[in-house]
C-alpha cells in the first residue's frame, strides 16, 4: 500500500488542466478506447491518494504555452512508484502472447497512453493470476521427483527383503531337513 500525490509524477502548470484517477482491473473498460477506458475515480492531482493492491494511479497535466499545449501523463503503482513505459509494453506483449488481450485492443494501446494504462492494468491483474499456476506446477514436478526418487529406495529395500526371506527359507528347510534325518537315525538307534 502507498499514498501519493499525482503532482510528485507530472508538472502541473495552474493555468492548465490536470487530474488523477483510480484504476484497477475491476473498473476498467476496455471496450472504450480512450481515456474513458481509466475507470471513474476522479481526484484532484494535488490530492493525497491511498493505493492498495492491485491499484494504479493514472496522473495528467496539460503543459506548454496558451497557443501550444500537450498532456504529460503518468502510471503510479500501487508500490507508489512510476510504472516504467517499456515495463508497461512488456506486460502488454507478453498478454498479447498467451491470448489476454487481443490485437485490436494491443493497437488501440498503441495509439492511446491512457488506453495503453488501462490495458497495462487489466493484462498485469490477468497475469498475476497464472503465476501461482505456473508455481504450483514447478511445486508439483519437484513433489513428483521426490516421490520417484523414494519409490526408487523403497523397491531396492523390498528387494532386499526378498532376498532376505528366500535366504531365511532355504536356511530353515536345510535345518528342517537336517532335524528330521537327525531324528529318524536317533528313533532308529533306540528301536535298534
Amino acid at each position: 500500500m502507498a499514498i501519493v500525490i499525482g503532482k510528485d509524477f507530472v508538472r502541473v502548470d495552474s493555468r492548465f488542466k490536470s487530474w488523477v484517477r483510480t484504476i484497477s482491473a475491476n473498473n476498467v473498460d476496455l471496450d472504450q478506447n480512450n481515456g474513458y477506458s481509466c475507470g471513474n475515480q476522479w481526484s484532484k492531482v494535488d490530492d493525497s491518494v491511498s493505493l492498495t493492491s492491485g491499484e494504479y494511479l493514472v496522473c495528467a497535466a496539460e503543459n506548454g504555452g496558451r497557443n501550444s499545449h500537450s498532456y504529460e501523463y503518468a502510471l503510479v503503482g500501487s508500490d507508489g512508484t512510476r510504472i516504467k513505459r517499456e515495463d508497461r509494453i512488456a506486460v502488454i506483449n507478453k498478454a498479447l502472447a498467451q491470448k489476454f488481450i487481443t490485437e485490436k485492443q494491443f493497437a488501440s494501446a498503441t495509439n492511446s497512453t491512457l488506453y495503453s494504462y488501462a490495458l497495462y492494468v487489466v493484462a498485469a491483474s490477468l497475469l498475476e493470476k497464472i503465476v501461482p499456476t505456473a508455481i504450483n506446477i514447478v511445486e508439483l514436478q519437484i513433489h513428483k521427483n521426490a516421490l520417484e526418487v523414494e519409490i526408487a529406495r523403497l523397491t531396492e529395500e523390498l528387494a532386499t527383503v526378498d532376498a532376505n526371506i528366500a535366504s531365511a527359507l532355504a536356511t530353515t528347510a536345510v535345518t528342517d531337513e537336517a532335524a528330521i534325518e537327525l531324528q529318524d537315525a536317533m528313533l532308529a538307534e533306540l528301536n535298534g
